[in-house]
C-alpha cells in the first residue's frame, strides 16, 4: 500500500486525494510533528530494508513533499513474528521515542521501544520492550483470535502510547501468528 493525506481546517471538510502518494510502502505507520520537523514512520514490507521501519521528513509544512530516508530504526534480532505499526514519536524526559508493535514466539507479544538520538528522529537506540505478555483472551481460527478462551499471543498490532492525565496508557491488538 501506499499512503495519502488529507487535510481539514475543521474536521468536517476534508481537501485530499487518493492519487496523490507519499511512495511510503506500509500500510500502517505514523507521523509526528517535533521541534526539527514531521517525519512519517512506516514498516518497510518488501525490497531494500525489509523488515525495518522506513522513515521520511516532510518538506514543508503543507505535507506535500517528502524527502525519504530510508530503513530507519532497524528489527532487533530478539524479534521473530512481526514488527510494524510504528505509533507517533513521543517527548518523555527531554527524550524522544518510537514504539513499534512486535512479538518473538518464545516471549509473546510485545511493545517494542526505541529511544532517538535527538529529535530529527534519524538515529535509535533499542531500549527493549516496554511490554510483554504472551495472553489474549480468544481462540484462534486460522490468523483470527475470536471467542472467550486463553490462547498464547506473539505479536502486539496497531499499538498507540499515550498520555493521560498523571499516567501513560498503551492499548494494542494481541495478535497469535502461524
Amino acid at each position: 500500500g501506499s499512503w495519502s493525506h488529507w487535510t481539514s481546517k475543521d474536521l468536517i471538510h476534508w481537501s485530499g486525494s487518493f492519487t496523490q502518494s507519499t511512495d511510503f510502502g506500509g500500510d500502517t505507520g505514523s507521523v509526528s510533528p517535533t521541534p526539527s520537523g514531521v517525519y512519517a514512520f512506516w514498516p518497510i514490507m518488501s525490497g531494500a530494508g525489509k523488515g525495518a521501519i522506513g522513515s521520511a521528513k516532510a518538506v514543508n509544512s503543507s505535507l506535500d513533499g517528502w524527502i525519504h530516508r530510508g530503513p530507519t530504526i532497524p528489527m532487533p534480532a530478539r524479534i521473530n513474528t512481526g514488527y510494524r505499526d510504528p505509533v507517533r514519536a513521543f517527548e518523555y524526559d527531554d527524550k524522544w521515542y518510537v514504539g513499534v508493535g512486535c512479538g518473538s514466539k518464545e516471549e509473546g507479544a510485545q511493545f517494542c521501544l526505541f529511544e532517538a538520538e535527538d529529535s530529527t528522529l534519524a538515529n535509535f537506540s533499542d531500549r527493549g520492550s516496554l511490554y510483554t505478555t504472551n495472553t489474549t483472551f480468544g481462540e484462534v481460527d486460522g490468523n483470527i483470535v475470536w471467542q472467550p478462551n486463553h490462547v498464547s499471543a506473539n505479536m502486539m498490532e496497531c499499538p498507540d502510547l499515550f498520555p493521560l492525565g498523571d499516567k501513560w496508557v498503551l492499548i494494542g491488538s494481541l495478535y497469535k501468528t502461524n
